[in-house]
């Protein structure tokens, strides 16, 4: 029987969620899923792996293969259980109504990695450093171009008139909690047409597939500012939508999950020439 690659991992997500557990809401525990690079995970996978250290209450970011552990003098601890993540192969398929003839079809890959805790004898030497959180947070949101109005309303993007309406920061808890709350809305600014647009994928599962986007990128965004994301109350009901969109389609995770880390990587490439020129 053919492995559903996208249903395994799916499912993982969906039964959390049916748990009332936002497993993306853990992102900033510890640190982001780490490479041995250093690098961070993105997308599914990072999603998937929060999930896991959370499930098993791993403290350490980084995770590797069999073979990157091997590699580095290590071993598998007895009785320890890899995790399912994935990498996409790309495609090319007839298709008459394409202009170029064909279209490209990303298909899931499956490979399994290990946290750093299910291991001995991996030397933390051996593994890349963390990236450096930007800890200037106010000056990358001032280096982002988009327009934010002051409201006495709920913090809102407005994507007819491209603006982003946020109450004055004396009216939140903590600057922190304003400048989280700046970082949601910033990645729906993100899918307006004029940048990623994502119109067509906010009409295939409405508003609610924006929302989750949005939840996402913010989670991928924030721990590399040094912030938490929030989740309010307004956002709780969206739950039990994020669950029902998951029952109907295996993939809509997937998607979701690769929108929100391009918003993510492109809010943070707008930044880029600030932060190289500035010390941390």
């Amino acid at each position: 029987m053919k492995r559903d690659i996208y249903q395994e991992i799916t499912t993982a997500i969906l039964e959390a969620l049916q748990a009332g557990v936002r497993p993306w809401k853990q992102c900033y525990t510890t640190s982001l899923p780490l490479r041995t690079t250093g690098d961070h995970y993105k997308g599914i996978n990072c999603l998937r792996l929060m999930l896991e250290a959370e499930r098993k209450g791993y403290s350490s970011p980084h995770w590797m293969t069999f073979q990157q552990a091997t590699e580095r003098g290590g071993y598998v601890r007895k009785g320890e259980k890899s995790t399912l993540v994935c990498f996409f192969k790309t495609f090319e398929k007839d298709d008459p109504d394409n202009e170029v003839g064909t279209v490209k079809i990303p298909v899931a890959r499956a490979y399994h990695v290990f946290n750093l805790e299910q291991l001995e004898g991996v030397g933390q030497d051996t593994l890349g450093e963390k990236p450096t959180i930007i800890t200037k947070t106010s000056r990358f949101f001032a280096a982002l171009p988009g327009k934010v109005v002051e409201t006495t309303q709920t913090p809102a993007y407005s994507p007819t008139k491209d603006q982003i309406r946020m109450p004055g920061i004396e009216r939140f808890s903590s600057a922190e909690a304003y400048y989280a709350t700046l970082g949601h809305e910033y990645i729906h600014w993100t899918g307006h047409e004029s940048r990623l647009q994502r119109n067509a994928e906010h009409s295939r599962a409405g508003y609610a597939f924006e929302e989750l986007v949005a939840e996402l990128g913010a989670a991928f965004l924030l721990p590399q500012i040094g912030l938490q994301p929030l989740i309010d109350d307004e956002h709780a009901p969206y739950i039990a939508h994020y669950v029902k969109m998951l029952e109907d389609d295996h993939k809509a995770i997937f998607r979701a999950s690769t929108l929100a880390q391009r918003a993510t990587d492109y809010l943070i490439g707008l930044t880029f020439p600030v932060r190289t020129g500035e010390s941390t």
